[in-house]
């Protein structure tokens, strides 16, 4: 978007619910990220509630020359220029493949790491208390599934983005390509490849209320103080849903 149109959605915001802060993802290998980070940040400057977040970006998003760039230098210098004129907002950087860099930053910047829900989400969130006080997670969810196929129809696509995942169906036996096929069609792959991905699917996002309420609490206990939750289907089962997992979380 525009700096203008950043400037009308702030407006906006202010006048629904003061207590709202809006957070803008920027992918830090994006060619235009320097040019718009520094209009952002100018926009930025006259409201109180906002933040940024750093990422690398999905190399499928990307052109062979922004692939290419350095991630770690690109991000820090974001961070640094972000931070001259917006010293006191939240500025997140994603840790995927740069738990360094993020730590680093963290401690010398005052930013907020920003990790993936996943098997090791809990120990990457112990080693960054050593750096700062608080860290962040991003958490799909789809707490309406009542079966594995439900899950993988919802968040097959997503869980095959990860590598872990795509060595779990080889380990098995299974052709990943194809499974990957199936998925992408919105059927359920068969010979239990199926149940190897909805067992994944299980680790990387909020499946049930149970699982929930015990992952926040684990989340909490390791200095996780941002949830970041992305419906896997928009619509006011999955709304409600996380309306409830706010009030729990509160």
């Amino acid at each position: 978007m525009s700096a203008t149109e950043l400037n009308n959605l702030l407006d906006l915001a202010d006048s629904i619910d003061t207590r709202l802060t809006t957070v803008l993802t920027i992918n830090a290998r994006h060619q235009f990220a320097m040019n718009l980070t520094a209009e952002y940040a100018e926009v930025m400057q006259a409201y109180r509630n906002v933040g940024l977040c750093f990422v690398a970006g999905n190399p499928a998003y990307l052109t062979s020359e922004e692939r290419r760039l350095d991630i770690k230098s690109r991000i820090t210098d974001l961070v640094k220029m972000s931070r001259v004129g917006l010293p006191d907002a939240e500025i997140f950087v994603g840790s995927e493949g740069l738990d360094g860099t993020s730590s680093e930053l963290a401690a010398e910047y005052s930013t907020i790491p920003f990790m993936l829900l996943g098997p090791q989400v809990h120990d990457q969130a112990a080693d960054f208390l050593q750096d700062t006080a608080v860290s962040a997670v991003y958490c799909p969810c789809n707490m309406s599934a009542t079966n594995d196929a439900d899950l993988v129809k919802a968040l097959g696509s997503y869980a095959l983005r990860r590598k872990w995942v795509r060595r779990s169906l080889r380990r098995e036996g299974f052709n990943v390509p194809e499974v990957t096929s199936t998925v992408a069609s919105g059927a359920y792959p068969a010979d239990g490849a199926g149940k190897v991905l909805a067992s994944a699917i299980r680790e990387l996002a909020l499946c049930d209320h149970d699982q929930t309420r015990n992952m926040l609490q684990r989340f909490s206990s390791n200095g996780i103080k941002y949830a970041a939750v992305l419906l896997a289907e928009e619509n006011k089962a999955q709304s409600q849903i996380l309306s409830r997992l706010a009030d729990y979380a509160s």
